[in-house]
């Protein structure tokens, strides 16, 4: 049999890859199933485990759209963690001023806007160094990653933060619902689709492309790399401070660890989903794929008691994993272009 054309081939490696990463999903929701029969025993039991599966990932994965377009733009963001710490603790520790008690309005409006304002600000801040001023990526959100820490610890000392807010609306952000559905699900929906339409629809989603798959050629084209850059950096810091305000809202409480690691998960979803490390390709529903995919590992975390030892070193397989599939497909797409990987 002859040997399939590398624009086949390539196609295959992808099904592959997200066929293997759906075989897994499945296989250890099917695995929580038989372990624990009760989740499938009616239905509204088995929507109360998937809006629990699905609200474990929100924390970071509101953040996994606009930095999976940071990445398909050539670029990383290791700083959203810290971001999210920071506006997590802004938003908690604003709505816990005593002086709020005689003016309620003015408690919502400044815990809800100042994290959002704060994430952008962060998020401004990495786009104008790495845009602009065109430094590495890596280096400098690795950099401001520590520096957003400092800040976090000099606005409130390192100590833990408990809110004291009851508004509804401000509670609504991470607990409250419409119907039957909690708001932080549909929250997360409409992140995505807002997003993935930004991206796949849209001019600035092509350069975002363009910028990520040829920088030079997209140079040439009129694209303006650091606009692009400046913007998907500002949308990733804006989404980070909307995961602070929703961590606030729901726990009420904040201390230095609320976002410590989330930059490696929201990394990971991303791979997990196809998008690639070199930029210039990926989608945002596999973004969302890897977000549920995690979610789905937490719950099989719990539901069979694995050692935290355990999932750092199933989490670094899967990852390795992951990465070296991506690999395969890159290397073929290069081939095809007649370009030495």
């Amino acid at each position: 049999m002859a040997p399939l054309p590398l624009t086949a081939r390539t196609s295959v490696l992808e099904v592959l890859r997200t066929g293997i990463l759906l075989i897994m999903t499945i296989g250890m929701l099917i695995a929580q199933f038989i372990v624990s029969p009760t989740i499938v025993g009616s239905a509204p039991t088995l929507l109360n485990y998937l809006a629990k599966l699905i609200l474990s990932v929100v924390s970071f994965g509101l953040v996994v759209a606009p930095v999976a377009m940071v990445m398909i733009a050539g670029n990383l963001d290791l700083s959203v963690g810290s971001t999210i710490t920071l506006t997590t603790i802004i938003s908690t520790n604003l709505s816990s001023q005593s002086y709020y008690a005689q003016n309620p309005g003015l408690a919502i409006t400044v815990a809800i806007a100042a994290p959002l304002l704060v994430g952008l600000a962060c998020g401004f801040f990495n786009g104008v160094l790495v845009g602009p001023m065109r430094l590495n990526s890596f280096i400098t959100t690795l950099a401001t990653l520590y520096f957003f820490q400092a800040l976090a610890i000099a606005y409130h000392g390192g100590v833990y933060e408990k809110g004291q807010v009851t508004d509804t609306v401000y509670a609504f952000t991470g607990r409250g619902s419409i119907g039957p559905v909690p708001f932080p699900l549909i929250l997360l929906a409409a992140v995505f689709l807002i997003f993935g339409f930004l991206l796949h629809r849209t001019l600035f989603g092509r350069r975002v492309f363009a910028v990520g798959g040829n920088p030079t050629a997209a140079r040439f084209s009129g694209i303006r790399f650091e606009t692009v850059t400046l913007v998907t950096y500002a949308l990733a810091g804006l989404t980070a401070g909307l995961a602070g305000l929703f961590l606030s809202s729901w726990t009420m409480s904040a201390d230095m660890s609320v976002g410590k690691g989330k930059e490696f998960e929201v990394i990971t979803a991303i791979i997990l989903g196809g998008v690639s490390l070199t930029g210039g390709k990926g989608t945002m529903l596999g973004a969302l794929f890897g977000v549920l995919f995690m979610g789905v590992l937490r719950m099989f975390y719990v539901q069979f008691s694995i050692s935290p030892i355990y999932q750092f070193v199933a989490q670094g397989v899967i990852l390795i994993g992951v990465v070296f599939m991506n690999n395969l497909v890159e290397s073929t797409r290069l081939a095809r272009k007649g370009v030495s990987p």
